[in-house]
């Protein structure tokens, strides 16, 4: 048997990804065009193909060239590119080549280091920074988010020497290597099993095991669907942290503008209670189109490997916890829309039964000084 500290990468790469959200939408064809006529360095354009999945408008992709990075004492030169999704974010991969002959233990003394890595930080920071103001044209209502989403992929083509899938995942930490855990500790083995409950295989020789934030790929075909369908799903999590983030920041603000009408009533102040159902109104309307175009936004056909492994990320990305979050305060959104708009209709029709009791009244006074006459 081969001891564990013999085996080692022959073939591979880390592959870390930065999202940022950074408009409300992206025209892509626009935004080929503009990037096309710009002065970045060493750009190309392609649309992104994905085996076996259907996306109604695929992101574009941009070669940003090779870049520099400190990761521990070494400095390291990777290939960086960046997708640009319709929905108004940005991903952005840097490309860590793994040297051939890498023990894979070192590669798991690696992990703790990506996270919270300030040169990657700035890295990609910089390189959303000046890609958002070169997609400025194409954008709708550009924003400068501060939060983003990361995940971190190590993608292996092959072993030296060759493991299957079951001898991968019983002779490599693969679950210190997903945790990113630097300490030399044994972990338990309920935190390892809990870590590699999520893999999923097609063939013997490969196997994907999906963790929250990073996952381990062994791909001897060195097809990257399961790295690009990992960052969809990422970018389904930024985009629906955005959102989730947007509506409390209106619900607070509906809450202040509530406490600024100082519950004077909607009949006086009808103008003021008018505008804030309307933009209640609006917003619903916004995020209804925005979710149902996230929901809509990637489909699966004819592949089940595949509908198994977004399915696995979109239940540990917790997806469907934030889809809720959403719905809940799309919901009390309606109901104060409704509220307001029940009370705005009342106050109207006071206005107007006013009115028509007022103009009987005239119409009586101007028939009494007739008759006076």
């Amino acid at each position: 048997m081969v001891r564990h500290a013999e085996i080692k990468v022959a073939s591979g790469e880390i592959v870390v990804y930065r999202l940022f959200d950074v408009a409300d939408a992206i025209d892509l064809t626009r935004a080929e065009t503009a990037l096309r006529a710009g002065t970045l360095p060493r750009l190309s354009f392609r649309r992104a193909g994905y085996r076996s999945i259907e996306l109604p408008n695929p992101p574009a992709t941009v070669d940003l060239g090779t870049q520099s990075i400190e990761l521990g004492s070494a400095t390291l030169h990777c290939d960086c590119s960046a997708r640009i999704y319709d929905v108004g974010s940005l991903s952005i991969q840097v490309r860590i080549p793994i040297a051939r002959g890498t023990p894979f233990d070192d590669i798991v003394a690696l992990s703790p280091l990506i996270d919270d890595n300030i040169s990657l930080e700035q890295l990609t920071r910089r390189l959303a920074d000046e890609l958002s103001h070169r997609l400025a044209p194409a954008s709708e209502r550009s924003h400068h988010w501060a939060t983003r989403e990361e995940y971190t992929v190590f993608f292996v083509r092959e072993f030296a020497p060759s493991l299957s899938a079951d001898q991968a995942l019983e002779r490599l930490d693969i679950a210190r290597l997903l945790l990113g855990e630097p300490s030399a500790a044994k972990l338990s083995d309920r935190e390892r099993e809990d870590v590699l409950k999520r893999r999923l295989s097609y063939f013997d020789d490969d196997v994907a095991v999906i963790d929250w934030n990073s996952a381990f790929v062994l791909e001897p075909s060195g097809a990257r669907d399961i790295p690009d369908l990992l960052e969809f799903a990422t970018t389904q999590l930024l985009e629906l942290r955005y959102y989730d983030a947007l509506l409390d920041r209106e619900l607070a603000q509906t809450y202040d503008q509530f406490d600024a009408l100082g519950g004077r009533t909607v009949l006086i102040n009808l103008g003021r209670y008018t505008a804030l159902s309307r933009r209640l109104l609006r917003l619903s309307v916004e995020i209804s189109e925005i979710t149902e175009r996230i929901d809509n936004s990637l489909k699966i056909i004819g592949d089940f490997a595949l509908a198994r492994v977004y399915q696995a990320a979109v239940d540990r990305f917790r997806i469907a916890h934030w889809q809720r979050s959403i719905d809940r305060k799309e919901a009390i959104i309606l109901q104060i829309y409704n509220l307001l708009h029940n009370q705005i209709t009342a106050s109207r029709n006071l206005i107007l039964e006013g009115a028509i009791v007022l103009l009987f009244v005239l119409d009586l006074i101007l028939l009494f000084l007739v008759k006076a006459k």
